[in-house]
């Protein structure tokens, strides 16, 4: 996971060809690092579940990975 060039990536070893990563989204500051942003995550069977607040954000995202398939899905919207 990172937050370079303004957006939220997810990454796993070796998963995509281009290095963007299997999910991205936009932040709100351009110029965070990862370290910037607060975040936990607990591993539930195959699934691991990630909650992060961006740097300067007010609003959490909880996002699941699921191994199994190597797929993303934010969980806080609709």
């Amino acid at each position: 996971m990172d937050t370079i060039g303004g957006t939220l990536t997810v990454k796993v070893e070796n998963n995509t060809r281009d290095g963007l990563g299997i999910y991205r989204e936009p932040v709100e500051d351009a110029d965070q690092s990862l370290s910037d942003a607060r975040f936990t995550y607990a591993r539930v069977g195959h699934l691991i579940l990630l909650k992060i607040l961006p740097y300067r954000e007010k609003d959490w995202r909880y996002l699941v990975y699921d191994a199994r398939n190597q797929r993303v899905v934010r969980i806080d919207q609709v």
